[in-house]
């Protein structure tokens, strides 16, 4: 089974904030979410296929009320990936992007298990 021993409504948000991230970047395009269980780990990834994260911008995503150049169109405050980088950290795991100009961004989740 597929478990992340934490705070239910916690767990909650921060998989909320990464989702209607990558919704909100896809241009319309599908999102893709996997799950993996091993004797050490629970992983999530959420993948969109939007225009990704430029390098500049990479760096500072997780910053509290900064909003990347490709956010200007977009609603939001900038605060979603901080929270939920601190509320992973809280659960004792990591996250982590592996992004693509104009191919997308898959956000990495990992637990202990």
């Amino acid at each position: 089974s597929f478990e992340i021993l934490g705070n239910r409504l916690w767990i909650d948000i921060a998989l909320s904030n990464i989702i209607k991230n990558a919704l909100k970047y896809s241009n319309n395009e599908m999102v893709n979410i996997s799950l993996e269980h091993t004797p050490k780990f629970s992983v999530i990834k959420i993948q969109d296929f939007g225009p990704g994260i430029s390098k500049s911008d990479l760096d500072k995503i997780f910053t509290a009320f900064y909003r990347g150049e490709n956010s200007k169109n977009k609603k939001g405050h900038g605060i979603g990936l901080a929270l939920t980088k601190d509320i992973v950290k809280i659960h004792k795991g990591s996250i982590a992007l592996e992004t693509k100009t104009d191919k997308g961004t898959v956000v990495i989740l990992k637990f202990s298990s």
